[in-house]
């Protein structure tokens, strides 16, 4: 490249050099775009090919996580007497979209055996239900939807409670990504405790025994009849990626 920078000065200067040079120049001009394409074309060839490399490991490494994570859940709760329909989060409602719904779509609906009022869990615990269904898409509401009660108890000890997304009436609202505990009648509660699901008839939609929390702090009493509390869930609602669906283990 200096030696054709030197040329180009040179028939610049000289006007003969200029005139007499043409065909050089010429040819010279040709030669190095012979060397410039091909070179660009390779660079350009091994830019897609790196590229096709990463997508093809990241692929591979997002069904690697897919499927420890559906291991995970079949692991965490093989005593549900369920079998755990594996499905990814793919979309969710902003509250702004339906007051203050708290929703999440799921890429697995009908064609995986889905049907309303299922639990959904993550490995950490439960995550909500299952309240539309679509052919390939499911609706889950959140424990921590408005709308939500689930019947619980504190361990250890087993105080029945009930666990909601609103807070009790004379209350301010959670903090995001919280719930309420409200206590049965004489029922106590300490900070820390764990809360499970205490169960629905016939194990739908909640079987008995999952995680959903720890209590992280008791409501003043200010003479309410009910004594309630403030829950931290299991799971973080904000991040959820693989969860699984509680469906009714088939007869063998």
């Amino acid at each position: 490249m200096a030696v054709l920078a030197a040329l180009l000065l040179a028939l610049t200067a000289s006007p003969a050099l200029r005139a007499r040079g043409q065909h050089l120049t010429s040819g010279a001009l040709g030669a190095i775009a012979g060397w410039v394409t091909p070179r660009d074309d390779a660079l350009r060839e091994a830019k897609e090919a790196r590229i096709r490399a990463e997508a093809r490991a990241a692929a591979v490494s997002d069904a690697d996580h897919v499927v420890d994570e559906a291991s995970k859940l079949s692991r965490s709760f093989a005593a549900s007497g369920r079998d755990v329909v594996t499905a990814r989060v793919v979309a969710f409602t902003p509250a702004t979209a339906a007051g203050d719904a708290r929703r999440v779509q799921i890429d697995a609906g009908r064609d995986a055996g889905l049907e309303t009022a299922q639990a959904v869990v993550a490995a950490g615990g439960l995550v909500g239900r299952v309240t539309a269904v679509d052919e390939h898409a499911a609706t889950v509401t959140l424990i921590t939807d408005p709308a939500s009660v689930v019947g619980a108890r504190l361990e250890p000890g087993g105080t029945l409670a009930r666990v909601s997304g609103a807070a009790p009436d004379g209350l301010a609202a959670r903090a995001e990504g919280s719930v309420s505990l409200v206590l049965a009648a004489g029922g106590s509660a300490t900070k820390g405790a764990r809360v499970v699901t205490a169960g629905s008839p016939q194990g739908r939609p909640y079987p008995a025994g999952l995680p959903m929390g720890t209590v992280t702090s008791i409501d003043p009493d200010r003479g309410r009849l009910e004594r309630s509390a403030t829950v931290r869930p299991a799971v973080d609602l904000s991040s959820l990626d693989v969860v699984g669906v509680l469906r009714p283990r088939a007869s063998r």
